[in-house]
């Protein structure tokens, strides 16, 4: 059985399969120059045969995943892995799909998870301890904290996301635009832009758009003087939505004025056309995370861009980080013991080095130096201790599907009082 792809976009649907191993396809290398599949056949009869779930498909994202697997594989001929993608939407909601296939009693051997469902899924008992792993000496300690539960890790991470304000320098230039600092010279950019004929914020229904009011509210909860916030948030002492109110308003703001397309943003629901029109120059500012590097400047290579923290409604702009995709091994494994030695592979030093630096993204190593030039803004940010978590065990695990929730419903026309309204309902039907 080959698999063929005449489009670098092919892993772009919902749902990708990937297989390595006998009789179907043992290796498969994904070139985003070059069109389709380079497929190599294996002469191993006799193999245990791995099941890898993720939430990673798209072709520029999923070549470091390749080569991990094809790495392992050379190493190890008697043993087969299968993956699996999802692409992340609001249409494929990758956690509910991994919570349901563990629930089987069969789910698949190893997989990837975000930090913020962590704590789900290690309360569902479906996780194996991964406290003797040697990969965790190279962490930095606060990575290896912020995953502790209940005394152990169940999750580590191949990199760390940071979620900033990716702005087309050569477009700001072109206006004699500085890169805004505050809410207020973000809104001024925008409107400079706009008479100009640009949509001046790419966007999409996910982080995106809701990412605005996302950061304006955790700029509050962390900047309050108040030292109990977060424990009152959590103690249902007071609302979310209090604080979350402002970035909303922000949003609306944003919608009402065109700076985001609201009809473009509302029919796609994965990054893509959003990093196109950002990578072409259509627009000036694009909301998301680091692993979007590799996408954009697989749009376009001679892209003149950086990210920055986000601007806020007070004080200075923002930067979010988390340790991200996870890496997980199911308790109720077969093959549990390969499928752990699978994990420690992955996660020495020198292949997370290689793995970040291919994804454009960030390392989780102590002492690891950025590859990506492009992030150096929020790098120094990081460095000074002043980076956000994006997640926090503290507060509502799922925080942020929640205000990309209540963002989508500004989008389908909701006011700002009403995704507020939204947003503690749903905060309080999870307490629930």
């Amino acid at each position: 059985m080959n698999i063929r792809c005449g489009n670098r976009r092919c892993l772009r649907g919902a749902v990708s399969l990937i297989a390595f191993g006998t009789m179907v396809c043992s290796i498969i290398s994904c070139n985003s120059k070059e069109t389709g599949f380079v497929t190599y056949e294996s002469e191993e009869t006799s193999q245990t045969t791995l099941t890898f779930f993720g939430n990673i498909n798209a072709s520029s994202k999923m070549i470091p995943v390749e080569e991990l697997i094809t790495a392992y594989m050379k190493e190890h001929p008697d043993v087969n892995i299968i993956y699996e993608g999802i692409d992340p939407s609001l249409e494929v909601d990758y956690t509910m799909l991994l919570s349901k296939r563990l629930s089987t009693g069969n789910g698949d051997d190893i997989f990837f998870t975000y930090a913020g469902y962590l704590p789900t899924l290690v309360e569902e008992t479906y996780l194996e301890p991964l406290d003797a792993l040697e990969s965790w000496s190279a962490y930095a300690e606060e990575e290896k904290v912020f995953l502790l539960s209940n005394h152990h890790y169940y999750g580590i991470p191949m990199e760390r996301t940071v979620i900033g304000l990716y702005c087309n320098l050569d477009v700001l230039e072109k206006f004699d635009l500085p890169v805004p600092a505050t809410f207020d010279q973000f809104l001024g950019d925008c409107r400079t832009l706009k008479e100009n004929g640009l949509t001046p914020v790419a966007s999409s229904q996910l982080i995106p758009f809701s990412g605005y009011a996302y950061a304006d509210g955790l700029a509050k909860i962390y900047d309050s003087e108040n030292s109990q916030v977060r424990e009152r948030l959590s103690n249902g002492e007071v609302s979310y939505g209090t604080y979350f109110q402002k970035g909303f308003e922000n949003l609306s703001k944003l919608l009402d004025l065109g700076y985001i397309d609201r009809d473009m943003a509302l029919s796609h629901d994965t990054t893509e056309q959003a990093e196109k029109d950002f990578a072409s120059g259509q627009s000036a500012f694009l909301l998301g995370a680091s692993d979007l590097n590799a996408s954009i400047l697989e749009e376009n290579e001679a892209l003149n861009y950086a990210v920055y923290p986000i601007p806020v409604s007070s004080g200075e702009g923002v930067v979010l980080s988390v340790p991200d995709h996870l890496l997980c091994v199911n308790a109720k494994s077969p093959n549990k013991e390969i499928a752990l030695d699978f994990v420690e592979f992955c996660t020495q030093r020198s292949r997370i080095e290689s793995y970040v630096k291919k994804q454009g993204s960030l390392s989780p190593l102590e002492g690891a130096e950025m590859e990506a030039k492009s992030l150096d803004p929020v790098t120094q940010i990081i460095s000074e201790g002043k980076a956000i978590p994006s997640v926090n065990y503290q507060l509502t695990a799922r925080l942020q599907n929640w205000i990309q929730q209540s963002g989508l419903e500004m989008l389908q026309g909701a006011s700002p009082d009403e995704a507020v309204q939204s947003l503690d309902v749903m905060i309080e039907k999870t307490r629930e």
